[in-house]
């Protein structure tokens, strides 16, 4: 069953933390912003909530939360997940590298083929990424996630009336790569790919900087 709980865990393994943005003047990168968004990968996608602040010179704070719809052969099961982070940043170059922490929660449940499945996961991570704007339009962005994700789950056969569950603890390591382009100093529009030992991600969000 170790395999279902991998499945289960690709929609959280991608941190969502420390991607915002701003302007003013027009090449700094500043912190302050909210975002819908939606990514997708081989077996789940999902649509995300996120907002982030910079607090004084140097420290970001982050929140977001997603609601994931799996696919293929965990269609049938949907979950939800909340996460924080936070993040300090030194101003390096033309870029800022960003040093972070997050924390996810994940709770899944559905009915899979003539089996029910609930399961529940922490996710801690930490992070180090750099941003840069090349311009007043354009900002790219480059990241590298080490994650460990603590599961429990549980599964009843409805045919059989066979019950199992484990609990199961796995790390993992994430790339990501990102592109934004700013409509105006208010509103952007950003791309992501994340590369990953479990599954690559791909995302899109829209986001308001304030």
């Amino acid at each position: 069953m170790k395999y279902l709980y991998t499945l289960l865990l690709a929609a959280a393994v991608t941190p969502a933390f420390a991607q915002t943005a701003a302007v003013a003047p027009a090449n700094k990168i500043s912190y302050d912003r909210v975002s819908v968004g939606y990514s997708s990968n081989s077996i789940s996608s999902a649509k995300a909530l996120g907002a982030s602040a910079l607090l004084g010179s140097n420290i970001v704070i982050s929140g977001g939360y997603s609601d994931i719809d799996y696919k293929k052969n965990l269609d049938g099961l949907s979950g939800k997940s909340t996460g924080v982070g936070i993040g300090y940043k030194l101003n390096v170059g033309p870029g800022d590298i960003v040093l972070g922490l997050g924390y996810a929660q994940l709770q899944a449940a559905g009915v899979v083929s003539t089996t029910a499945i609930v399961a529940a996961a922490e996710n801690t991570s930490y992070s180090i990424g750099y941003r840069v704007k090349l311009n007043s339009a354009i900002e790219l962005s480059a990241d590298y996630t080490r994650s460990k994700i603590n599961t429990v789950t549980g599964a009843y056969n409805l045919s059989t009336g066979q019950s199992a569950g484990e609990g199961t603890s796995e790390s993992y390591n994430n790339f990501g790569i990102g592109a934004r382009y700013y409509i105006n100093k208010s509103f952007d529009i950003t791309a992501g790919y994340n590369f990953s030992s479990s599954y690559n991600t791909w995302s899109l969000s829209a986001g308001y900087n304030f």
